[in-house]
């Protein structure tokens, strides 16, 4: 998928949402990563458009997804995370509805074994959870989808084993492009090729999954709450961000002074981010 987007702004009345993004990405699954009220949504909604830019321009593939509608529309697939749909119908009766109306049965049947959703078509939509509801929400985009996709916080509202079961599909199974949104890091970890942070509407970061790794950073887990004497970046409750060298590690180890350490990938990111939010406060 191809995003280039020129000094692209977007506010609400008088209140900015996204100042001067500039991008140029050409990768196979782009994650586009912020926490709650960063610019994920709306910057979805600019790339689908459903939104038109204030300032600046969007070009998804090469087409303007909101002055070239038509083009666009017959390219790209896209969901976002709340669903309205009428609580009366049974999910089957939604299965036949796309079956019929977007010539996708065999998309259809393939998405439905493939993610476990056989068991819930006699449901109706009120009787659904809220995770099998998310499931009928992006059912339409990636069994009918083409060849590109944008869902906006595919995984919100799944439990463990369902966004392992979504993830494996989106990475393995769902052989298109795609962009999407999430606010954790293992989810953008997890299927992302490139990815894009956003903080209060801007850019923080961006890079792909080598650059992620380049540093000597690392998540080091702690059997307790105590400091591991190292130089702490930051820190989740047990699990610390720390610049080391992976040799004192492995010493740290064996000795059982830390039950194990990864190197830092989107969380090191997300710290940069959090950074740039205290600068802006």
């Amino acid at each position: 998928m191809r995003l280039d987007l020129r000094d692209l702004s977007f506010s609400f009345g008088n209140v900015p949402v996204l100042t001067e993004i500039n991008l140029e990405i050409s990768s196979r699954r782009i994650a586009v990563l912020g926490q709650n009220g960063s610019g994920k949504t709306t910057l979805l909604a600019l790339l689908c458009g459903l939104l038109r830019p204030s300032t600046g321009s969007v070009l998804v593939n090469g087409i303007d997804p909101y002055s070239s509608r038509d083009d666009f529309v017959s390219s790209m697939s896209f969901s976002f995370e709340r669903p309205n749909y009428p609580y009366r119908f049974r999910v089957k009766d939604y299965v036949n509805f796309l079956s019929r109306t977007r010539d996708c049965k065999e998309g259809l049947k393939n998405v439905i074994e493939t993610l476990h959703l056989t068991k819930f078509l006699e449901k109706k939509v009120s009787e659904l959870s809220s995770g099998e509801e998310q499931f009928i929400n992006i059912l339409n985009t990636i069994a009918c989808g083409s060849r590109s996709l944008i869902l906006d916080e595919p995984f919100s509202r799944l439990d463990a084993f369902r966004s392992s079961v979504l993830m494996k599909y989106l990475a393995v199974d769902c052989n298109v492009d795609y962009v999407f949104s999430t606010h954790l890091p293992e989810e953008a970890e997890g299927i992302g090729d490139y990815f894009v942070i956003l903080g209060r509407g801007k850019i923080t970061w961006m890079g792909d999954m080598e650059s992620l790794y380049r540093e000597n950073i690392f998540e080091i887990y702690l059997p307790g709450y105590s400091d591991p004497g190292l130089e702490v970046i930051f820190r989740y409750g047990r699990i610390f961000l720390v610049r080391a060298e992976d040799k004192s590690l492995e010493r740290m180890m064996a000795a059982g002074k830390i039950l194990g350490y990864r190197k830092a990938g989107i969380r090191r990111a997300y710290y940069e981010a959090s950074q740039f939010d205290k600068m802006v406060q």
